[in-house]
């Protein structure tokens, strides 16, 4: 009987076949691979469960006035019960961005808001009111404006304001006029005070911003000069009729010169 060496031909086949059996090795590299890839999806599923399970859910919403006083013209319990709907939500889901802009929409009063996180489960709301800066008419009733021309607020008693005069039949809360006029109109008559004028009433138009004031002068201003020149030149024809005596019922100063009307 032969023995396996005498047969070189099958001992190199069997070694060609044992190679073949040998398992590969995986490299370095994708261990790490792997292993990044299921820590992250662990994170994933643990960051759900956590979610889900309500431990993170908002338990306190605080709501703040940075002016430190309380509400004028909207309700703050309102506003409270608005944002309890908040408590079904986590701080990852909350979006403060949209949700700060529903609350300026539904509360035209709000001039500010802004949302502050506070991890791991509390809410503060900082808020600024708009301060009225004239009363306005129309079909629908009597409104606040501020400096801004946004209509905020039914007007209220204990105020003691300008009215605009333009004719503005269907205004509503939230409403913005959209006029470069406006702010314009503001700067005249918030500086009028300086020169010893109070403005009891106001209008506009695009050539043309006239001014009722107590002192029953009329003043009228272009929306299309300069600001500061306006209001030296009126300085100085002002101060020319106290010294001189004089009365103007109008001044107008849309000229080089200005057009004073006596009384």
């Amino acid at each position: 009987m032969r023995r396996l060496n005498s047969f070189p031909h099958q001992r190199r086949k069997i070694t060609r076949s044992s190679k073949i059996m040998r398992p590969r090795k995986i490299s370095k590299g994708r261990k790490i691979i792997w292993g990044v890839s299921l820590l992250f999806i662990l994170t994933i599923l643990l960051g759900v469960m956590v979610i889900r399970s309500g431990v993170l859910l908002i338990n306190r919403i605080e709501i703040v006035n940075s002016a430190n006083a309380s509400p004028s013209f909207f309700s703050a319990l309102e506003l409270q019960k608005t944002v309890e709907t908040w408590s079904a939500q986590t701080l990852f889901t909350l979006s403060p961005s949209k949700e700060q802009a529903k609350l300026l929409t539904q509360f035209p009063a709000l001039k500010e808001l802004t949302i502050l996180k506070k991890w791991p489960r509390q809410v503060q709301l900082q808020y600024e009111e708009r301060v009225p800066f004239a009363v306005v008419n129309s079909n629908a009733g009597s409104f606040f404006i501020d400096s801004q021309g946004v209509v905020f607020s039914v007007s209220k008693e204990g105020y003691s304001l300008p009215l605009f005069a333009n004719e503005l039949p269907d205004l509503s809360l939230g409403f913005q006029l959209d006029s470069d006029t406006w702010g314009k109109t503001v700067s005249f008559v918030t500086e009028l005070p300086q020169l010893g004028f109070t403005t009891s009433s106001f209008d506009y138009s695009q050539d043309r911003i006239s001014v009722q004031t107590r002192e029953e002068v009329e003043l009228v201003f272009s929306p299309a000069r300069d600001l500061d020149y306006q209001l030296s030149t009126l300085e100085v024809v002002w101060r020319d009729a106290e010294l001189t005596g004089k009365k103007y019922k109008k001044i107008d100063l849309r000229f080089n010169r200005p057009v004073v009307v006596e009384k």
